[in-house]
C-alpha cells in the first residue's frame, strides 16, 4: 500500500474518532437528538470509508458505501451483523432527521424527538 492511501486511511479514522467525540459531547451537553445522531452516523461512515479504502473499494453514495461494507466485511464474518444493523439504522434515522428540516429553514423535529428520545 502506498503512502497516500495510508494517509487517507489515517485521515478517515481520525475523522471518525473526532466525530464520535463530538457526538459524545453533544449528548452529554444536551445537544439536539438530531445532532447527536448525525455525528454518530458520520463517525461510523468515516470508519467504514477507511475500511473500504484499505481494500481498494469505494462508492459515490452513502447507500453504496454501506452496501460494500455489508458485502466485504459483514457477510465475510469480519464484523457482526449487529454492526450492519447499527449503520443501516443510523443512516435511516439521520436521513429522516434531514427531511424534517423545512424548506423555509424552520426546525421541525418535535415528532422525531418523541419517537427516538426517551425523557
Amino acid at each position: 500500500m502506498n503512502e497516500d492511501l495510508k494517509a487517507l486511511i489515517n485521515y478517515r479514522l481520525q475523522k471518525a474518532r473526532e466525530t464520535l467525540r463530538d457526538a459524545h459531547l453533544l449528548l452529554e451537553g444536551g445537544g439536539s437528538p438530531e445532532s447527536v445522531i448525525n455525528r454518530a452516523y458520520y463517525a461510523m461512515f468515516y470508519a467504514v470509508l477507511a475500511l473500504l479504502t484499505r481494500i481498494g473499494k469505494g462508492a459515490a453514495k452513502h447507500s453504496g458505501v454501506i452496501a460494500l461494507f455489508d458485502r466485504h466485511f459483514v457477510k465475510s464474518g469480519l464484523f457482526p451483523k449487529q454492526m450492519s444493523k447499527a449503520i443501516h439504522r443510523a443512516f435511516e434515522i439521520q436521513k429522516e432527521a434531514l427531511e424534517w428540516w423545512g424548506t423555509d429553514g424552520r426546525y421541525q423535529c418535535l415528532v422525531m424527538r418523541s419517537r427516538w428520545v426517551r425523557p
